[in-house]
């Protein structure tokens, strides 16, 4: 939905500041009979990172695979 992909932005946003020369972020959302996934994959300065994070809920896979997103950056 449009809350969701708003969502997303935003708190991918927030990972902008520990890593201001990204170049690219893929988000896909995927709902798997009760498993709600979300993979992010990001690119900046010729590394990619992946994230991944499965809950019942999509908010909290999105809260949870950007925390792991930020740790890898940190």
């Amino acid at each position: 939905t449009e809350a969701m992909k708003d969502y997303a932005l935003e708190k991918i946003s927030k990972i902008e500041k520990f890593s201001p020369r990204m170049i690219e972020v893929m988000v896909t959302m995927d709902i798997q009979k009760l498993e709600h996934r979300v993979d992010i994959v990001l690119f900046f300065n010729n590394i990619k990172i992946k994230s991944h994070a499965a809950t019942g809920d999509m908010y909290a896979s999105i809260d949870l695979a950007v925390d792991k997103l930020g740790n890898q950056i940190r």
